[in-house]
């Protein structure tokens, strides 16, 4: 909504760049954490609460790995989405869109295995809240 305020380019940059980062990361990330839903899920079930962290430190590491081999990709983005006949402006404009999106795509990952943690466990309260702060927050600097 606020990249449409700069212009048409910067607005066509970050809805594609919104695009390649959700198909390339992002929706991989929660594939990723997938598992760990699964297998904390059955250990909780079990009542193996010592497994549950073994599994969230080594769905961490998987996805701090895999946050790596991302960035690379979206480090590259500009010539990616050129070689696949985006246009080159655009293309630039989501490049450097790209750049400031890949510290998220760590956080991203440790986010979605967290949350699965913690909703095997039926702990859904702090979810709500840390999800409700920053829509404050968000509000309260966009619109005030």
């Amino acid at each position: 909504m606020f990249a449409g305020h700069l212009g048409q380019l910067e607005l066509a940059g970050a809805t594609l760049a919104n695009s390649w980062a959700t198909v390339t990361g992002f929706a991989f990330m929660v594939g990723l954490s997938g598992a760990i839903e699964t297998l904390c899920g059955q250990g909780f079930g079990a009542k193996l609460y010592n497994i549950l962290g073994i599994h969230l430190q080594a769905a961490c590491i998987t996805s701090f790995l895999f946050s790596v081999i991302i960035s690379f990709v979206w480090f590259y983005t500009e010539p990616i989405l050129i070689f696949v006949h985006q246009d080159p402006q655009i293309a630039k404009a989501a490049a450097t869109y790209m750049k400031f999106l890949i510290p998220g795509v760590f956080a991203y990952g440790f986010l979605q295995n967290i949350l699965r943690y913690l909703q095997t466990q039926l702990v859904v309260w702090p979810l709500v809240l840390f999800s409700a702060i920053p829509l404050a927050i968000h509000i309260g600097l966009a619109y005030c």
